[in-house]
């Protein structure tokens, strides 16, 4: 079935916003949407922005609740430095547009897989410790992004600087039933369907899901891999992890204080996991994230090549294939509102707004100024008080496409299906 996308025309070359905009390259399209750098043709001069063109859709309608929703979320985030600004959105005809920095550098997994931050200790506490301020603004505020992992934390050419990007899947409730919300890899026990028959819960807290993300995400910069593709039994390297407190040493070159950190982290009753704020001291305080080198010379050889780098773009690390999702099951819907996704929407994300024709762009800016380093005053821009101007690292721009653009996953629903054999075979045994 061909997506949304296609039926979007090219618009390089032409203007949005009463010819305010030019749009003057296509950088690339996701299954809803088109994404291009444009050119702000105001009389503060040329400073350039990331623009979405979408499909609008049947306003009042569930897509369209969720989509406004994660407007309405980005734009109060969009206050913290380690955030992407949101400038504003705006309707022409049947498109809609919404408008972001155009962010020079690259994600952070592209970041990773060059070996950025390889063994270098003090960068990588720096880094995260920036995107962990920025979360915990985002929940001081009722924010809460589900869907945090190195394609959606854009960084510069040094991988520092980052900013948090995509609240496709952000929620304002704290508590939520919907399951199977965000990328496998990064979601804690109890967010998909599997999950939580195992763990017999039907909601769980999204600040903690944001929390273990961003423990994997940490994972991800300092050995270049996921630990486990999903925290389920099914998994064999989540049951030797529950299995043996170490289990991490054995595949990542992490010290001892860190390993003892992640396990805490990493514990299946949310309520005994360590909290965000000392997340943050506990990473302030450690000193060593790497094994010594009396511990290296005893760790196995797959964990000596990956403290050697080897894991950088290899097999082990993360892989741009795995996609976000949210599916609610038929007839359910998330406790924040009744716009939930329905199953068959699967990781459906466009991100189109309802009806903005009586609210300019300039009525949604962001006051202040960009988030980006070398931003610049200029009271006659057209999204904001200050814009900011374009680095010539635009040039990998089509690096940047994954956390740029809406992403639709693919992935087969087995775990609903394992389940519903499971219960079938439950049926006859009673019987």
């Amino acid at each position: 079935m061909p997506s949304q996308s296609s039926y979007l025309p090219n618009l390089t070359g032409h203007t949005v916003d009463h010819g305010m905009l030019s749009l003057v390259k296509r950088m690339g399209h996701g299954a809803f949407g088109q994404v291009y750098k444009a050119q702000n043709l105001g009389p503060s001069g040329p400073s350039f922005y990331a623009v979405k063109c979408l499909k609008r859709t049947a306003h009042g309608s569930r897509d369209a609740k969720l989509q406004e929703r994660e407007r309405r979320l980005h734009l109060r985030a969009s206050c913290h430095p380690n955030v992407v600004t949101f400038h504003g959105s705006f309707v022409e005809q049947d498109l809609r547009f919404f408008v972001l920095d155009l962010c020079p550098g690259s994600d952070m997994h592209a970041a990773i897989v060059r070996g950025v931050y390889h063994r270098k200790t003090a960068l990588i506490r720096r880094v995260f410790n920036s995107i962990v301020d920025a979360i915990l603004f985002c929940h001081a505020h009722g924010i809460y992004h589900r869907d945090i992992k190195p394609e959606n934390i854009l960084v510069d050419s040094d991988g520092e600087n980052p900013l948090i990007a995509d609240f496709g899947l952000s929620t304002d409730q704290r508590i939520v039933r919907n399951t199977n919300c965000g990328t496998p890899s990064y979601m804690s026990p109890g967010m998909s369907a599997q999950q939580s028959f195992e763990t017999g819960s039907s909601s769980y807290c999204t600040a903690d899901s944001d929390t273990w993300a961003l423990c994997i995400v940490l994972l991800n910069m300092i050995a270049g891999m996921k630990p486990w593709r999903r925290a389920q039994a099914s998994d064999p390297r989540w049951n030797s992890f529950m299995a043996n407190p170490e289990f991490l040493r054995t595949i990542c070159p992490i010290s001892r204080t860190l390993n003892d950190f992640l396990t805490k982290c990493f514990r299946i009753d949310p309520t005994s996991r360590l909290p965000l704020v000392e997340v943050k001291d506990e990473m302030l305080k450690m000193h060593h994230l790497y094994m010594s080198e009396a511990d290296y010379q005893l760790a196995s050889r797959a964990v000596q090549r990956v403290a050697e780098g080897a894991a950088f773009g290899g097999e082990v690390t993360y892989q741009r294939t795995e996609c976000s999702q949210c599916d609610v099951p038929a007839g359910s819907t998330d406790s924040d509102s009744d716009s939930g996704y329905s199953s068959a929407a699967r990781v459906a994300r466009p991100i189109t707004f309802p009806d903005d024709r009586d609210m300019p762009p300039t009525h949604l800016a962001v006051p202040g100024q960009s988030n980006l380093k070398g931003s610049r005053p200029s009271s006659n821009a057209i999204f904001a008080p200050r814009v900011h101007d374009v680095s010539p690292m635009v040039s990998s721009l089509e690096d940047q496409l994954s956390v740029i653009h809406v992403i639709i996953d693919s992935e087969p629903k087995t775990p609903r299906s394992k389940m519903k054999g499971f219960m079938g075979r439950l049926r006859v045994w009673r019987k």
